[in-house]
């Protein structure tokens, strides 16, 4: 007979479900627009601000080091995307 162990939890062993959770609510989606749609609150960038020029030609995978007046921030880039605006007729 062997030894007794305790059950493990489930889940991944390289990140805790608290680890998760922590990492969900850090991820931020931003969008680079023309210099007459930015809206930070919407997370909508403008393409001249410091930050979007930043952007500019990264790729999936770059980081983005970005001098802020709290400091040194980096972004990673998880995943690029194009949505165009949609556009309802009245009929």
């Amino acid at each position: 007979m062997g030894r007794w162990r305790p059950p493990i939890k489930k889940g991944s062993k390289y990140i805790t479900p608290e680890g998760a959770q922590k990492l969900t609510e850090e991820v931020q989606y931003l969008w680079r627009v023309g210099p007459d749609e930015f809206n930070v609150v919407d997370g909508k960038l403008s393409m001249d601000s410091p930050l979007g020029k930043a952007m500019l030609g990264k790729r999936v995978e770059d980081e983005i080091e970005f001098s802020s007046p709290k400091g040194l921030k980096v972004f990673y880039i998880s995943k690029i995307g194009y949505f165009e605006k949609q556009f309802h007729s009245r009929r």
